[in-house]
């Protein structure tokens, strides 16, 4: 039997910590040097799920820079699930989801919605609440998560979340 395979898309504003989560998730490890992502970049992960069987999880994270938008037409589509990241230190990136969400709906409307708060264990510092978050993943019909790509919390936990709902 062919393993099913999902593709998951991870958007947000620039440095909301896309790009970190998916190093953590991949590799384990975390650099406090920010390194911009071009345009995107993939990894494909096979991970076993409840029924003992396996699938493969293609993560796609796109830049939040200006210049890839007209691009998103081409990658969205096949969409299984949408991860909008934003950084909790950051009001202007939470902002900034409408517009990910705007073209997710019109890209790939049958896509899972995640909301997901970056540096979280940043959260003293944080200039967004952990309750606007679950408001606003509430209104889309999203799901709410954390994570901190420095410490690993809520990395793997996420990744769990969102690989449960889309395989039912």
């Amino acid at each position: 039997m062919e393993d099913q395979q999902f593709k998951i898309v991870l958007v947000g504003a620039q440095k909301a910590g896309k790009s970190a989560f998916i190093e953590r998730f991949q590799a384990g490890t975390f650099s406090s040097k920010y390194t911009r992502t071009l345009e995107s970049a993939f990894i494909e992960k096979y991970i076993k799920m409840e029924n003992n069987n396996h699938a493969m999880f293609r993560l796609w994270v796109f830049s939040g820079n200006e210049r890839i938008r007209p691009l998103l037409d081409t990658f969205f589509p096949g969409t299984h699930a949408a991860v909008i990241c934003y950084d909790i230190n950051n009001r202007e990136s939470f902002t900034e989801m409408s517009y990910w969400y705007n073209e997710l709906v019109r890209l790939c409307p049958e896509a899972m919605i995640f909301l997901m708060g970056c540096k979280n264990d940043l959260r003293g510092a944080a200039s967004v609440l952990e309750s606007q978050g679950l408001q606003q993943a509430a209104a889309w019909n999203g799901v709410h998560l954390l994570s901190s790509a420095q410490t690993g919390e809520g990395v793997d936990e996420a990744v769990n979340i969102i690989v449960k709902k889309i395989t039912g």
